[in-house]
């Protein structure tokens, strides 16, 4: 899903350093980089990463691309 996905600006192999940590050691990871885009700094303030919490962001995202789009 999309709402999944998060854009970072992180070293090389960031990726790999996210791999399988929970949501709360990844936020701290994510933190302790470069500054992030601005839909990740929302992602940021999720405190739980579930399946609500994705769909919720999913639909956000799905509004803002509209949004942006459409003009």
């Amino acid at each position: 899903m999309l709402g999944n996905l998060i854009l970072i600006d992180g070293p090389s192999l960031a990726n790999d350093q996210l791999a399988n940590k929970e949501w709360t050691d990844k936020k701290k990871l994510i933190k302790t980089w470069s500054q992030q885009t601005p839909l990740t700094v929302e992602a940021l303030k999720c405190r739980n990463w579930t399946k609500k919490a994705i769909k919720n962001r999913t639909n956000e995202l799905a509004k803002l691309a509209v949004k942006t789009w459409s003009a």
